[in-house]
């Protein structure tokens, strides 16, 4: 357990938003970073955060769409390379809908440190806030 909370804080996605904005190398910006969020009280909040498994999720989907597809299709048409055709149309199809769902997976990371950076800054709402709240009501 100890381990994995020491890969978590030294190093996770929200990271790449301090190497991008700041010019750190990876492992401090993700502490960096982690200590931020643990100072606000944000990390309860960012491990009930579902985009990452929402994008994974997508990604399956999409590549189980473009293997369906694929399969049907080598089926019809070459009945030997079904299975090949059908394994290399999954991949293609899972990594082409990551690469599409980075960007928003990226700006919600991105959301979340600048937040955590200036709480008070008014240009946010108060979406995260309500939420905190809420996640502390709930477990009084």
């Amino acid at each position: 357990m100890g381990i994995a909370t020491i890969l978590v804080s030294c190093g996770n996605r929200f990271g790449f938003v301090h190497v991008g904005a700041y010019n750190k190398g990876f492992v401090q910006a993700s502490c960096d970073t982690w200590d931020i969020f643990n100072r606000v009280g944000l990390v309860q909040l960012i491990d009930l955060d579902l985009t990452g498994s929402f994008c994974f999720l997508s990604g399956v989907a999409g590549g189980a769409i473009s293997s369906l597809v694929s399969g049907i299709w080598s089926i019809v048409l070459h009945k030997n390379y079904a299975t090949e055709l059908s394994i290399y149309a999954f991949l293609i199809g899972y990594f082409m809908v990551r690469l599409a769902l980075a960007w928003p997976q990226a700006c919600v990371s991105a959301y979340y440190v600048a937040y955590a950076e200036n709480p008070q800054s008014t240009h946010f709402d108060s979406t995260i806030p309500m939420r905190l709240e809420q996640l502390e009501r709930s477990h009084v």
